[in-house]
């Protein structure tokens, strides 16, 4: 509710309703990671895709609980020297999302992470880090929205994509912020 979400569009990502004009045996599942005002407040079907290896959860508990896969990639797509953003971002980024699929697995469904700002005249800095080792497949969108304002709103988010030997990661964004007007 708070990220405002229409509830059938809820229903479907959850996969507890078909999609518009599908039948229930053809459920789309998609697990969704929303992060609102940098906080990640929920990720779907993460029971699901443990059954297959695969790993979908805010950076933050990755670093927890996945340290070793953190610190061998993060960074070494987009290291911290790669320009200013990316080490502003290096600097104060508080959470984002990890994916980790392991070799030979094609993720059982589709993922996505949603980025809202709402809070007035901030910044979000968000990661993302997605693995695919040998041989796997991923499919990840990554969505990212701003109510409109006049006031100022910086999204300095870093996206590190790593395919080993093998392996595709099929990775859109869709980003809707404010357009701006005639003074910026």
């Amino acid at each position: 509710e708070k990220l405002g979400i229409p509830l059938r569009e809820v229903a479907i990502l959850e996969g507890v309703e078909p999609p518009p004009g599908g039948e229930p045996s053809e459920q789309r599942k998609i697990a969704v990671d929303a992060i609102f005002d940098s906080v990640s407040v929920a990720t779907t079907f993460q029971k699901e895709l443990k059954k297959a290896g695969v790993i979908f959860m805010p950076i933050s508990e990755a670093i927890r609980e996945h340290p070793e896969l953190v610190r061998k990639y993060l960074g070494s797509v987009v290291p911290t020297s790669d320009n200013f953003f990316a080490t502003l971002n290096s600097a104060v980024f508080s959470d984002g999302s990890f994916v980790y699929v392991p070799p030979g697995v094609r993720c059982p469904m589709e993922l996505s992470t949603y980025f809202r700002i709402n809070e007035r005249n901030t910044g979000q800095f968000e990661r993302t880090l997605i693995i695919a080792d040998k041989g796997s497949y991923v499919s990840y969108l990554e969505g990212c929205t701003a109510p409109q304002r006049d006031e100022n709103q910086l999204h300095a988010a870093v996206v590190e994509l790593v395919a080993l030997d093998d392996a595709e990661i099929k990775y859109s964004t869709v980003q809707n912020w404010y357009p701006g007007n005639s003074e910026g």
